[in-house]
């Protein structure tokens, strides 16, 4: 088993040192994601020769994010089929070329899967960042409070995301909690005149992972659930939590919310 994970690591560092040997020139249009949905658009001269830590340093100028977000945050190449976080020297233009390579290396897809995938540039959390350096990282002060709110911003955005794709194993009552805090934050307080039951089955995937609501969907179309659907169980979370956040969902108020997300999520070992 080792002697087999030493000669990935070996088949690894040779595809990486092949990348970066294959020098190009020319200007680069390159999209920096993020996992609040929103890109930075840079033309890079010499865009193929651009360093992970160069992109990153042009997040944090566009963000605004403090001299602590080195260690919160790390630049990735991210497909559907894979997500390989890079390096500082690693240059991302060139290892995308070999995204095949590494497709079939690390992952069990079919050659025609591979094929299709191609990998976007995305800034997300470091994943050897530890839950207190997180929490440390959050609390804000002096001259970076805000862009504080900044770092717990993202952290909240990817870890919804993370949830969603299934990628977080949780009590079911966490999912339904995370999912009331979600819909309190994107759809506002509840209003029984708006939100009816019919719009949260509409948008369950949008705050559930897949096991939470689809074999359930199967067993009441066939009869043989006696749960409330999982419909029903989102809108009385969106409805309790709303009960005493009647205020604008803004300021503090939203960083609350944000902290809260996560603080549910933190309970977790698989988090992060």
């Amino acid at each position: 088993m080792a002697e087999r994970y030493r000669k990935r690591d070996d088949e690894h560092e040779q595809l990486v040192k092949k990348a970066h040997e294959k020098a190009m020139d020319g200007a680069v249009e390159i999209v920096l994601w993020l996992r609040d949905r929103k890109g930075i658009h840079v033309n890079l001269e010499d865009g193929h020769q651009a360093e992970a830590a160069d992109l990153f340093e042009i997040v944090l100028e566009q963000r605004g994010l403090p001299p602590e977000s080195e260690n919160v945050f790390s630049v990735w190449l991210v497909s559907p089929l894979l997500e390989l976080r890079l390096k500082n020297h690693h240059k991302p233009f060139q290892l995308a070329q070999l995204w095949d390579d590494f497709c079939a290396m690390y992952t069990d897809s079919s050659a025609d899967e591979i094929t299709r995938d191609e990998p976007v540039v995305m800034f997300q959390r470091n994943v050897f960042l530890t839950l207190e350096e997180e929490m440390k990282a959050i609390r804000g002060y002096g001259e970076y409070k805000s862009s504080n709110e900044t770092i717990l911003c993202l952290l909240y955005h990817e870890a919804k995301f993370n949830v969603a794709e299934g990628r977080y194993i949780m009590d079911p009552s966490d999912y339904h909690a995370l999912a009331g805090i979600q819909a309190l934050i994107h759809l506002g307080p509840y209003d029984p005149k708006n939100h009816v039951p019919s719009q949260y089955r509409a948008n369950l995937s949008k705050f559930y992972p897949p096991h939470m609501y689809k074999f359930k969907l199967q067993l009441l179309h066939i009869g043989k659930s006696k749960e409330r659907p999982c419909e029903e169980l989102f809108m009385e979370a969106h409805r309790q939590i709303s009960a005493n956040r009647r205020e604008e969902i803004r300021g503090s108020v939203l960083r609350d919310l944000y902290r809260q997300y996560l603080q549910i999520c933190w309970k977790y070992p698989c988090y992060g």
